[in-house]
């Protein structure tokens, strides 16, 4: 069985999850994008391209589905129909790749429709960028690098065979319980501690809302350093006991307090995109 007839098997509604109904329910207060952009060295072929963002797509079958709800709760509904083109698309730009990558990155999406990720080959002076955009209801920061690690090997699977099939994760487990039992029980009980723990003062610090109703709302700032200088502070880490996301979010905290003078030790209630995930490895 092919895995294109194996989609057909899948049931038409799976359960959607208490971390999804939270994702969802933070939409309107979060970011609910995740982007991944990657500068290759040179041209990925587009058809193979293609095929591999399908049977990713099938792989991990989660984004075969909508997120819908009704009066009897939150589900996922299966689509019947998934074309390539919805998927993935190439674009060629003579010069200022990064307004096109900006523009594709900053692009919303919502859990309602489908699809849930969208790919976008950026084609530039003879070298590819490779943009993948994620609406956040159904996975986290960790399952967009997962995602991105198996579309890699589908492709340079297809690459050595175009008859290549990877095997759908049809049992995987979606629950949070497998993040929460990477914690000790006392880890648990200090992070609910936390959680319920009200500030000292209240917030006194405001950024201006006056956009706030306007269509361009949102507003993107985009940062790049060179591969030197990541590698000197994964170094530093490593050396202090850091991971690269403590400093990632180090240094969004630095921003933040530069840019409102003053008030340093007022308490500052943030959402931050940084994946705080503990690994072993």
């Amino acid at each position: 069985m092919t895995i294109e007839n194996l989609h057909n098997e899948l049931p038409d509604r799976l359960k959607a999850e208490t971390c999804d109904t939270i994702q969802f329910f933070l939409r309107s207060n979060a970011d609910q994008q995740m982007r991944f952009v990657i500068h290759l060295g040179g041209l990925l072929d587009f058809e193979v391209l293609k095929k591999a963002v399908r049977l990713t797509i099938y792989q991990e079958p989660i984004f075969s589905y909508t997120y819908q709800e009704d009066s009897n709760g939150a589900y996922w509904q299966k689509q019947r129909e998934i074309d390539s083109a919805l998927l993935v698309d190439c674009v060629d730009v003579i010069e200022d790749e990064q307004r096109e990558i900006d523009k594709f990155i900053t692009q919303a999406s919502s859990p309602f429709d489908f699809p849930l990720v969208k790919i976008r080959l950026i084609r530039c002076k003879q070298k590819d960028v490779l943009c993948i955009n994620m609406n956040h209801t159904p996975t986290d920061g960790a399952g967009l690098k997962e995602f991105a690690r198996i579309l890699s090997e589908n492709y340079n699977g297809l690459l050595e065979n175009p008859e290549y099939a990877s095997r759908p994760n049809i049992g995987g487990d979606r629950g949070i319980k497998q993040v929460t039992d990477r914690f000790t029980f006392p880890q648990k009980i200090r992070f609910t501690m936390q959680g319920l723990k009200k500030p000292k003062k209240n917030p006194s610090w405001s950024f201006n809302w006056k956009k706030a109703n306007s269509v361009n709302s949102n507003q993107f700032v985009t940062t790049k350093i060179s591969s030197e200088t990541f590698l000197r502070i994964k170094t530093f880490g490593k050396c202090n006991g850091y991971t690269v996301n403590d400093i990632v979010l180090a240094a969004f905290i630095r921003s933040f307090v530069r840019a409102r003078q003053g008030n340093e030790n007022v308490s500052k209630p943030l959402i931050i995109p940084v994946d705080l995930r503990i690994y072993k490895a």
